[in-house]
């Protein structure tokens, strides 16, 4: 090899293998990527905290927020950096499963059937007899009140796990019975307790001789006192008017029980006498003044003889009860129109010299068919004529019948405007004209209505539902069949023939370094393809305020259905 190939040789040698200096000291090390754990914070919540190990930025475990509550959806929210547990909506109504609970039993919702999106807090109450619970409040059952006494109609139910509830009105078609009614004696449930006449219907007992007490087994029940008949029992000689329970006992031979106590002859100090001996009379009554006196060992009789019994105050027949058979049982008559109020309880009065009872009373019971229902009003009694006024007149619960009709409004439902078609007269005050309300048995929708609702409206006994065909349809309360051929809900609240959407937000929820001018709008945004279909799931725009976490405002994305009126 020439010297020359063997220099280069050895110029590459040294090019590939370098240059080595044992003695030489190393460059300096690179520079750590962080000293401390704040400086590896990325500002993001729900990744976990990052941390700083050996000089490097080091993730952190993202935050766990499972509540081992199998029922809710757990998530992390940036916003509030909190957990949310989250019960499901599985009809998508806005409400929660109430029968969804956390770790300590409270529940997470109040959608008390979260099968059903007609039902849950705020929908209207319906009434039906077959318990559904449309409001999820087992109070309420409805409101009807065809009768408009004020009672809910007994038709109106709710059913829960333990109870039946339901309107309190046995009988809707009366306005003379509801559970604030009286009970009189008419043979009716008149307070909707379940009992008829009670505390009100009297017990008479078979009186034959005519001395104010009968016998316990010949008893029969009254609405007022029937002749022949006593208010009490107890008589031990039906046939003999001077043995009853307060006759006086005295010496006859043979020997008698008055008294009807089981002992015949018992009068105080005995019947055995010395000749010339006297003492009180032993009857009661004006009786008592006279004196008994021995003769041949035996009492005379009374000195003071019983007379026939007169309306004076005293007993002058000496059988121990004052004015029997002479008076009268009247009843307060507040108006003079000659019945008596539901309930008056009788008074035994002197009937004056012209007979019947004193002014401001009648003799005439208030049975079925003759009970004045306004008291006070003398032109009002069942012996009134009907007049075109509103009122029930005559008193048989009825209001202008057998007058004549003409068409007018009535409101049903209690929202304000009429909308039933009813015959009335012509000056009826209780109902109107004309009529503008659409839906007559729905409280909830009317002209003028400016609300918003996420579920259309259906009449009284039905509920909305969808049909395979997706369009809303009106099913009876308590039925799963939702047919096409049912009745198309409405979603036109307001009576003006359209159905119209609640106005979109277009700005995004505002942004300021505090809420003190509030956080907002709130609100559906528009979609890109055009005005959607009522009730159907659109974007929502929820604007929140940060006080907890320095103030501000943020908006969060949710799908809602689509509210109309």
């Amino acid at each position: 090899m020439s010297p020359r190939v063997s220099g280069m040789a050895t110029l590459l040698l040294l090019l590939v293998t370098g240059c080595s200096d044992k003695g030489q000291e190393p460059g300096p090390a690179p520079a750590p990527e962080c000293t401390r754990n704040g400086v590896c914070d990325d500002g993001v919540y729900c990744n976990g905290e990052e941390r700083c190990e050996s000089g490097r930025c080091v993730a952190g475990d993202p935050v766990s927020c499972d509540d081992a509550v199998a029922c809710t959806a757990d998530t992390c929210d940036e916003t509030t950096w909190t957990c949310r547990h989250a019960g499901p909506d599985a009809d998508s109504d806005g409400h929660a499963d109430a029968a969804c609970v956390d770790a300590t039993g409270r529940p997470l919702g109040d959608d008390c059937d979260d099968s059903d999106a007609t039902r849950h807090p705020g929908a209207e109450e319906v009434c039906d007899s077959d318990g559904v619970d449309e409001d999820c409040d087992p109070s309420t059952v409805g409101g009807r009140d065809d009768d408009r006494d004020g009672g809910i109609s007994s038709a109106c139910c709710n059913v829960t796990a333990y109870s039946r509830q339901c309107g309190t009105d046995c009988d809707d078609t009366n306005p003379a019975i509801g559970p604030d009614a009286e009970e009189v004696c008419d043979g009716l449930d008149n307070d909707c307790d379940g009992h008829i006449d009670e505390d009100v219907e009297l017990v008479l007992y078979r009186d034959a001789d005519g001395d104010g007490y009968g016998r316990a087994e010949s008893s029969v029940h009254a609405c007022a006192k029937v002749s022949g008949f006593a208010t009490r029992e107890g008589d031990c000689d039906d046939e003999d008017a001077a043995v009853h329970p307060d006759a006086a006992e005295s010496c006859d031979l043979p020997a008698v029980d008055r008294d009807c106590n089981g002992v015949k002859n018992d009068v105080p100090g005995g019947c055995a006498c010395k000749a010339g001996s006297k003492r009180a009379c032993t009857l009661p009554g004006v009786c008592s003044q006279g004196v008994l006196s021995c003769a041949n060992g035996v009492w005379s009789v009374c000195s003071v003889m019983p007379s026939a019994e007169t309306c004076n105050g005293l007993d002058d027949d000496c059988d121990g009860r004052i004015d029997n058979d002479v008076t009268l049982d009247c009843y307060e008559d507040e108006d003079g129109d000659g019945y008596a109020a539901a309930g008056a309880k009788p008074k035994s009065m002197c009937p004056p010299a012209a007979g019947g009872c004193p002014a401001g009373y009648t003799d005439l019971a208030p049975a079925a068919g003759a009970i004045d229902c306004a008291p006070s009003d003398a032109g009002v009694s069942p012996a009134s004529a009907e007049l075109c006024n509103g009122k029930d007149d005559n008193c048989d619960g009825a209001a202008d019948e057998g007058l004549s009709l003409t068409n007018r409004f009535i409101d049903s439902d209690g929202d304000g405007h009429a909308g039933t078609k009813v015959r009335r007269c012509a000056g009826d005050p209780t109902s109107e004209t004309a009529g503008d309300d659409c839906m007559d048995d729905n409280s909830l929708v009317y002209p003028g209505q400016d609300g918003v609702f996420s579920s259309p409206a259906c009449g009284h006994g039905f509920v909305p539902c969808q049909s395979s065909d997706d369009d809303w349809r009106c099913r009876a309360s308590g039925s799963s069949d939702c047919t096409d051929d049912l009745d198309a809900a409405r979603w036109d609240y307001d009576c003006d023939d359209t159905a119209t959407g609640e106005p979109f937000v277009t700005d995004p929820c505002l942004s300021t370094s505090s809420c003190g001018d509030g956080c907002g709008p709130s609100g559906f945004t528009a979609p890109e393809s055009g005005p959607p279909s009522c009730g159907a799931m659109q974007t929502y725009q929820l604007c929140r305020c940060l006080g907890a976490q320095g103030g501000g405002c943020t908006g969060s994305i949710e799908q809602r259905p689509y509210p109309c009126h």
